[in-house]
């Protein structure tokens, strides 16, 4: 076997909405700046879609790229900022 990443991390749509007004949400405000939020915390300008977080075909790809076979992926940090 190869190289194993066991640092890597993941956006998964799935889970946004999933904590009502905490979100998580990605979005673009009145201005088509594209944002991430999590309760009150926002990332301005983020947009996770078609990044390594969310595209599973270009992560692929940047890992045979370098070499990685198996990546451990856990989910975004940020979504432990949501509290219940």
């Amino acid at each position: 076997m190869g190289a194993i990443d066991i640092h890597a991390h993941i956006v998964l749509e799935a889970g946004f909405g999933q904590a009502g007004w905490y979100g998580p949400e990605l979005a673009e405000d009145r201005a088509g700046v594209p944002f991430f939020r999590i309760g009150d915390y926002v990332m301005k300008p983020m947009n996770y879609r078609g990044s390594l977080f969310m595209d599973t075909p270009k992560r692929l790809r940047h890992m045979d790229r370098d070499g990685i076979d198996v990546q451990l992926v856990s989910p975004n940090p940020l979504l432990s900022l949501i509290h219940i």
